[in-house]
């Protein structure tokens, strides 16, 4: 049973431990803010990709057949991408890796019509990176290896979009020369994952959803649109993303304490049963009471024992007096 209990605590020690690892490394939602400066930097290494053209052109020999011709393609606009986002790395952190995510999210739409998913984005990523790195300063190293699934890439997209249309909201444009139909836009996408988030155990996609939700209730609250574009966006089910985080924690503590307090039990009963047997009057009068009775069953046994001794000499007896008797005739 113990070892049982035990084994429960580990397991859940793991779990925690996953959970924990998994909060720092599955970010990339919170990135999604930031794409529409990525966007402007990937279309301005557009522009200027023809003088990395010669540059590139010294490694495409050596890169894999399957990915040669997305190499071939890509590397002049990554090359100038990656170049100029390093005057950022020094100053903003999280638009740096930003950049980074978002260089995967642009390959990923750039081949997406041509057959190509987000895991098989992976490959000719890190062999730009990889290159990059090898003839310029080193860029999104810590980037290299991820793979960023096909499901993670439209939640990302869907983010970017409502931020697209809270940016237009905010700053009115020829793009947005209506705020109710720019709202309507944004209203629609977040709509899409309110259950989801009522009942789905994302919650990094989640919390941006709900950063979304507070920016454009700010602007929204106070406007007057036609039915069905709503002035605030709808609430999740806020028990839902707190549970997610709390359980594995609450279930730790639980388990510890009930471990504990096991053990402070056990301790307590062993020195009781110690000392009150040794040290207390009360435990001479247990020992003595348990002699005593033992003594009373011993002399119940020996009663017995003497009853059925003379029971077996009597028989014995009579059985010697019938032989007697039969070979006295």
């Amino acid at each position: 049973m113990n070892i049982n209990i035990v084994s429960f605590f580990f397991n859940k020690m793991d779990y925690c431990i996953m959970i924990i690892l998994y909060s720092f490394f599955i970010i990339t939602y919170e990135y999604a803010n930031l794409f529409s400066t990525c966007d402007e930097n990937i279309k301005k290494a557009e522009i200027n990709k023809n003088s990395y053209t010669s540059d590139c052109e010294r490694y495409e020999e050596e890169i894999n057949g399957n990915i040669k011709e997305q190499f071939k393609e890509k590397c002049p606009q990554t090359f100038s991408y990656l170049n100029e986002i390093q005057t950022i790395k020094h100053n903003n952190s999280n638009l740096y890796e930003a950049h980074c995510v978002y260089l995967y999210y642009f390959l990923y739409y750039s081949y997406k019509e041509k057959g190509k998913n987000g895991t098989e984005i992976k490959n000719p990523f890190n062999e730009l990176i990889r290159v990059n790195n090898e003839h310029q300063d080193a860029q999104c190293t810590n980037f290299r290896g991820i793979t960023i699934s096909d499901d993670e890439i439209l939640k990302l997209k869907d983010i970017h979009d409502m931020y697209t249309e809270l940016n237009k909201i905010n700053n009115i444009t020829d793009e947005c020369n209506n705020i109710c139909h720019c709202a309507k836009k944004c209203a629609q996408t977040y709509e899409k994952y309110v259950e989801t988030c009522n009942y789905n155990n994302i919650p990094y996609f989640c919390t941006e959803l709900l950063n979304i939700k507070k920016q454009y209730d700010a602007k929204m609250i106070n406007k007057v649109c036609e039915p069905g574009i709503p002035r605030t966006l709808r609430s999740f089910k806020s028990y839902n993303i707190i549970t997610l985080i709390l359980i594995p924690i609450c279930i730790t503590l639980a388990i510890s304490s009930f471990l504990f307090f096991l053990y402070k039990v056990n301790n307590y009963v062993t020195y009781v049963s110690l000392y009150s047997n040794s040290f207390t009057p009360y435990g001479s009068s247990f020992r003595c009471s348990a002699i005593n009775k033992r003594k009373q069953y011993n002399n119940i046994d020996k009663e017995i024992n003497i009853q059925e001794l003379s029971e077996n000499s009597l028989c014995s007896f009579r059985k010697n007096g019938y032989h007697i008797l039969y070979k006295s005739t």
